[in-house]
């Protein structure tokens, strides 16, 4: 069963997180996201902490990591080379990371498409998702958001990865 908007702030509050919240319409692309945060409490994060989350899945060919899914959130200014990313990560060249396909997004992640975050890993659908985290966020402007991210996930124990560069 999927965790509710509401479930998830509760945990939050539980946990003692600050969890400032703003609900906008769904954001596919970062552009439409940074039109949504306008005239928002978090406009000022616009190019200044703001994430991007790619949903990846290693093809069957992939080696070792083959079916593995991974959530990769960075910063809407780093540049996510699937190929690179591969490569650094041991799948095979011939067959890198690829966006996952659209029923993931009904199957596992269980949510709309254009939703994906690094709190879709409460889920329980979601326990064998890998998520790697942009180093850069360590350092944004808007670090008390970036943070939660980090901080949500360690709580969840899920599997956390920080990657040195994207």
């Amino acid at each position: 069963m999927a965790l509710s908007r509401e479930g998830l702030l509760a945990k939050l509050k539980a946990w003692g997180i600050p969890h400032p919240t703003i609900q906008h319409a769904l954001s596919p692309t970062c552009e439409l996201h940074s039109e949504n945060l306008k005239g928002t409490e978090f406009a000022h994060l616009i190019g200044k902490g703001q994430a991007k989350n790619l949903f990846f899945k290693v093809p069957s060919g992939g080696g070792a990591l083959k079916n593995r899914l991974f959530l990769v959130c960075a910063l809407v200014e780093t540049a996510v080379d699937n190929k690179t990313l591969s490569t650094r990560m041991g799948i095979k060249a011939s067959s890198p990371l690829r966006l996952a396909s659209d029923d993931i997004f009904d199957d596992v992640l269980q949510i709309p498409k254009g939703s994906v975050n690094p709190f879709v890993l409460a889920q329980e659908s979601c326990s064998e998702i890998f998520l790697l985290l942009d180093k850069q966020f360590l350092s944004c402007e808007g670090k008390g958001t970036c943070g939660a991210v980090i901080v949500t996930d360690v709580l969840l124990q899920r599997k956390l990865l920080v990657a040195a560069d994207l």
